[in-house]
This record gives C-alpha cells, structure tokens and sequence, in this order.
C-alpha cells in the first residue's frame, strides 16, 4: 500500500490493486500518516520518495568519482 501512495495512487486505485475496500485503504492511510507524524497525502509522498532515494544502493556511475 504505501508503495502506491508513493506512486500518488487513489484510495479507489489502491482499493482495487489490492482487493480491499476504500474504507480499509483509508484506515490504513490514517494509521500510516499517526506513526510518521504527518497530516497531508502530499507529506507522506514526499516522505516515502525521500526513504525511497535512500535506500537505493549505489550506481557505478556514482562510484567511478
């Protein structure tokens, strides 16, 4: 799930990505945003893309410096 909500998906699209309700997404988006100590969707995009960049392990490209 959070992995859609990183990729701006709708509750509707998560919904019917992993075969639950709207309303369980939205619990479920609601727990998440209470443990990360944000409010808005858009933080919590922000947020994941920002864990996303640091856990990608290290390209040659980056390494050849």
């Amino acid at each position: 799930m959070m992995y859609l909500l990183m990729k701006n998906r709708s509750n509707k699209e998560m919904a019917v990505s992993l075969d639950l309700t709207e309303k369980t997404i939205r619990d479920y988006v609601s727990m998440a945003y209470k443990k990360l100590g944000i409010n808005k969707r858009q933080e919590a995009v922000a947020f994941l893309q920002a864990v996303m960049r640091e856990t990608q392990p290290a390209t040659d490209d980056e390494d050849s410096s």
